[in-house]
């Protein structure tokens, strides 16, 4: 589940984005503990400048600022992208290394960092200050100290790229002479640094990366293209990556995305939470949603499997 900034929606897009929360599988059948939460959220951010404490998975907590959509889904939902999160968290292992491109506030990140334990490297990539500072403070509040914040752009080159925030602080994104947003300002956008995974990660003492996480509004495949020796080299075991129409942005179809991941020998997958299941798929035209590219499906069964076995007992 996406931020969505209501400010930019019709009653009736309105309406629809509620009944969207609704149906989130931490709200089913908890209808009226949703809409508290909702009204509550509503008139506080309105009415209240300081951010709230919210625990939201595993003892772990954020501060949530009333002009932020991504603390706004985590306060309506807990885990905002469901899948996605519980992936994360029943992947890794102690002493992993987790990569999360488009860190935001650090929802992803921190839930990384519980799982890996000082051992273990999560590097975080978020080039807005403000955000970054916000994703700072809920590590502080978390008591994490061993995430590497990178206030970089990832693509595929080395140097500057003009950035713009977008419509709210969360959805942030590289700028594009394609892009034609309706109300979108840019009297704010920056110039700010990029670098190639392949270049970050050259000197990074990670043999394997268990996950890389991507959310960069529409630019995956650039970050793509800026990690072809990761990809040769088999570096990465799962890619979660945003596949939805905002790579029109940047002139490239999602099948292009898809190309690029299968010729490097990784298979297109949806992941199951709730049955923790990961399964190829192979239909993708019409299907818009966050993908795992997975390296090899059965061994990551198998240990997604044994994960949950272990922490069982």
């Amino acid at each position: 589940m996406k931020e969505i900034n209501f400010k930019t929606l019709s009653f009736t897009e309105k309406i629809k984005a509620v009944f969207a929360y609704m149906k989130h599988p931490n709200n089913r059948g908890r209808l009226l503990s949703f809409m508290a939460r909702y009204l509550a959220w509503q008139i506080r951010k309105r009415t209240v400048s300081r951010p709230k404490v919210v625990e939201f998975f595993d003892g772990l907590r954020i501060y949530a600022y009333g002009d932020c959509s991504e603390a706004a889904l985590v306060v309506y939902c807990g885990l905002p992208e469901y899948d996605e999160m519980l992936f994360v968290s029943n992947y890794l292992e102690p002493g992993d290394c987790f990569v999360d491109v488009g860190a935001n506030i650090g929802v992803f990140s921190l839930i990384a960092a519980k799982r890996v334990g000082r051992a273990g490297k999560v590097f975080a990539f978020e080039p807005l200050q403000k955000i970054g500072d916000r994703l700072k403070e809920n590590l502080d509040l978390n008591q994490i100290d061993w995430v590497e914040i990178q206030e970089k752009c990832v693509g595929d080159f080395d140097g500057e790229v003009k950035f713009t925030e977008g419509r709210d602080l969360s959805t942030g994104h590289l700028a594009t002479s394609l892009q034609s947003e309706e109300g979108l300002d840019h009297k704010n956008d920056f110039m700010a640094p990029i670098c190639r995974l392949d270049t970050f990660l050259s000197d990074k003492e990670c043999a394997s990366i268990p996950i890389v996480k991507a959310d960069v509004e529409g630019s995956e495949l650039f970050m793509l293209k800026g990690a072809v020796e990761t990809l040769k080299n088999k570096k990465v075991d799962v890619w979660i990556l945003e596949s939805n129409h905002r790579c029109k942005l940047y002139g490239y179809p999602r099948s292009e995305m898809f190309d690029l991941l299968r010729d490097y020998g990784y298979s297109l997958c949806l992941y199951d939470a709730k049955l923790n299941r990961i399964e190829e798929i192979s239909q993708l035209e019409e299907f818009y949603h966050d993908i795992w590219a997975v390296l090899d499906v059965d061994v990551t069964q198998r240990r997604l499997d044994r994960i949950e076995k272990e922490r069982s007992t």
